[in-house]
């Protein structure tokens, strides 16, 4: 959370990415949809970031053809609450 208390202590992990792997930073209004709980939600994310396909989805389109497709496939047709999508490879 930023911005949301200054005086706050928020626990930090380290995280070994590994060549080919694909960091997806994303706010709950990617997630959310009010008919649904929100681990379904999150399950459709993994299921669209998940598989060789993306692999080369990514080598055809880049992380702007992966964005596009975790819009389209993991995002609420009755959006209630802003989306941020963050996607960062590691060659």
């Amino acid at each position: 959370m930023l911005g949301v208390d200054q005086h706050a202590v928020y626990p930090v992990s380290d995280l070994r990415l590994e060549p080919g792997s694909v960091l997806a930073l994303y706010t709950d209004g990617l997630v959310e949809d009010p008919a649904v709980e929100i681990d379904a939600g999150v399950d459709r994310l993994r299921a669209a970031l998940a598989g060789p396909e993306v692999g080369r989805l990514i080598a055809a389109a880049g992380l702007d053809g992966l964005a596009d497709r975790v819009l389209r496939e993991v995002g609420s047709t009755h959006r209630v609450d802003d989306v941020a999508l963050l996607l960062t490879g590691y060659r």
